[in-house]
C-alpha cells in the first residue's frame, strides 16, 4: 500500500496537484523502503509547491571571461 501511495504522490506532484501529493506521500512516510524518499519529496513541495524551475546562469562578461583565462 505505501508504494502504491508513493507512486500516486510523485503522479500527483508533477501533475501540479501539490495537496494531493502531499496527502498520499503522508502515507508512504511511515513506510522503511519509501519513507526516506516520501519525505524528501514532501520537503521539496513545501520549499517550491508551484514546482517553478529555479537556476542561474552566468553571463558571458569580461569578468567571467579574464577568470577562465587565468
Amino acid at each position: 500500500m505505501a508504494g502504491l501511495a508513493y507512486c500516486k504522490g510523485l503522479f500527483s506532484r508533477y501533475n501540479s496537484e501539490p495537496l494531493k501529493a502531499l496527502r498520499e506521500l503522508n502515507f508512504a512516510r511511515f513506510d522503511n523502503f519509501y519513507g526516506e524518499s516520501a519525505i524528501q519529496n514532501m520537503i521539496e513541495i513545501y520549499l517550491n509547491p508551484a514546482n517553478d524551475l529555479i537556476y542561474s546562469s552566468i553571463v558571458e562578461t569580461e569578468y567571467a571571461t579574464t577568470v577562465e583565462n587565468i
